[in-house]
């Protein structure tokens, strides 16, 4: 998989900023629908309830969508690699090490505490 990523990042690459335009576009002219749907709303005074939903939509489309689809056009792309598979046996290894340092932390803790009685 890896081999045919590289194959295609060096067949296709003038299209990476074509496509990056396109997906800034697109999400410009969502952005814009969403805002001018709930300034309709709110221009009207019994569609509150709706003028509210409206408002929290455009904050959820900038804070989730927005981040999310900038991150797939990106990791489809092939600029941002997906994070390190981690071994769960070198994991737990780890885990154990550290429990067994807080262990003689606790107990040179207890030592130096004998020694000063």
């Amino acid at each position: 998989l890896t081999g045919l990523n590289e194959l295609r990042r060096c067949l296709v690459p003038s299209a990476f900023a074509q496509t990056r335009q396109l997906h800034r576009d697109r999400k410009n002219q969502v952005l814009l629908l969403l805002q001018q749907h709930a300034t309709a709303c709110k221009r009207q005074s019994h569609y509150s309830k709706l003028a509210t939903l409206s408002t929290e939509m455009v904050q959820e489309y900038e804070a989730t969508v927005i981040p999310y689809m900038d991150y797939a056009i990106e990791h489809a792309l092939g600029t941002i690699l997906p994070p390190p598979v981690v071994d769960e046996k070198s994991n737990n290894h780890s885990e154990e090490e550290k429990n067994q340092e807080e262990e003689k932390n606790q107990e040179e803790e207890k030592n130096q505490e004998e020694e000063k009685n």
